[in-house]
């Protein structure tokens, strides 16, 4: 089918963000809600996308062993390092939740031990693991207030979990961290776009554009805006399905289009070439090179000039 004929046309956008990517919590957004596979057994998964290892009451250690225990249990656990006001938050609501209530499990207190630890007898406290100067704090009334050297931060679970500082041979339960997985992808489509299964697309209904120009078209909508290119069989069936069962049922553009006048057939934005084909009976049969291929969804199937292809 020659790039001038006119027909309506679908839009395809797919924007999934790459496995692995971590989400930036900032102030004042919504808290992220506990995901399946957020942490790796035995951490507790916290809402804000945090992991961590209560022992409560039934774990008692020194700073020091504490910190060796929570890297027993996880190659990259560490005593909890509450680097952000986000996080001091989290945890802090999830300890005084009704599950937790005062010194619910913590018992004698004070306790539990977390991964901050005094510069000397300075009164300044650093994370030992990101080796970062504590920059937001929750230390309760008058704290720190401890006269000894190389004290350690605990959380007083008989006081809504502030912060005090105590010596480290102190035997305490304690808090373990380790980083979460990364969340679940979730495709958001632009506005005017549906998403079906991976994708996100949208139908022009009204316009009848030749090739060439429904693809500036596509590109003017969005960022990654184009037409429609089938990475999988799959994909082509499902987009065809909802046409037909969707409609408006005409022909519409996609992003295929020939290699010159050779008879094969590549996606327009990749270069790929296509790796599986529906053509319709007596199809490809324009004889223009570079056609364009358009999908004819009453017959669940496509076509170049007066024929059909999927």
């Amino acid at each position: 089918m020659q790039f001038s004929s006119s027909f309506l046309f679908v839009i395809a956008l797919i924007t999934l963000p790459k496995p692995g990517t971590s989400l930036k919590l900032e102030r004042n957004k919504p808290r992220l809600e506990v995901y399946d596979n957020q942490c790796p057994h035995p951490f507790t998964p916290v809402e804000g996308g945090w992991c961590y290892f209560f022992s409560f009451a039934a774990e008692r250690h020194t700073w020091d062993n504490a910190q060796l225990f929570c890297g027993w249990l996880h190659p990259e656990g560490h005593l909890a390092e509450l680097e952000t006001f986000d996080e001091i938050i989290d945890i802090t609501i999830f300890l005084t939740s009704s599950s937790h209530a005062g010194s619910h499990g913590w018992t004698p207190s004070p306790g539990p031990w977390i991964g901050g630890i005094e510069i000397r007898d300075t009164n300044e406290f650093i994370w030992t693991k990101a080796n970062l100067s504590i920059l937001q704090t929750n230390w309760a009334p008058s704290q720190p207030d401890s006269p000894t050297s190389g004290d350690a931060i605990a959380l007083n679970a008989s006081s809504t979990f502030e912060w005090e500082d105590l010596p480290r041979d102190t035997e305490l339960p304690f808090i373990c961290e380790v980083q979460s997985n990364a969340p679940p992808v979730t495709l958001v489509c632009p506005e005017g776009f549906f998403r079906l299964e991976t994708g996100c697309y949208a139908i022009n209904a009204e316009q009848s554009l030749n090739w060439n120009d429904c693809q500036s078209y596509c590109a003017s909508l969005t960022a990654g805006g184009r037409l429609a290119e089938f990475e999988t069989e799959k994909e082509n069936y499902l987009l065809v399905d909802y046409l037909a069962d969707n409609g408006p049922c005409v022909y519409y553009w996609f992003g295929a289009t020939e290699k010159g006048a050779t008879g094969a057939y590549k996606w327009a934005t990749s270069g790929l070439p296509l790796t599986f084909s529906n053509w319709g009976d007596g199809e490809p049969n324009d004889g223009a090179a570079e056609s364009g291929v358009a999908m004819a969804c009453g017959a669940r199937q496509c076509k170049k000039g007066a024929g059909l292809i999927m």
